[in-house]
């Protein structure tokens, strides 16, 4: 992605942190890494898939049956 869009975004996000409800204060610190995906986004957290995971997916498509 263009690196001029990326400042942009994280110029708004700067921003729209003094606008902040109440909410989302709590979810969301100011020192909140919004640049690690791995990190709480007050919308749940992104994990990295393992092979247990397709294992996982597997044996539950196979009980469904």
């Amino acid at each position: 992605m263009d690196k001029s869009i990326i400042d942009k975004l994280i110029k708004e996000i700067k921003e729209t942190n003094l606008n902040k409800s109440s909410h989302w204060e709590g979810y969301l610190p100011d020192d909140w890494n919004y640049l690690n995906h791995f990190e709480n986004n007050g919308f749940g957290t992104f994990i990295k898939k393992s092979p247990l995971n397709y294992i996982h997916n597997l044996l539950t498509k196979i009980t469904k049956w």
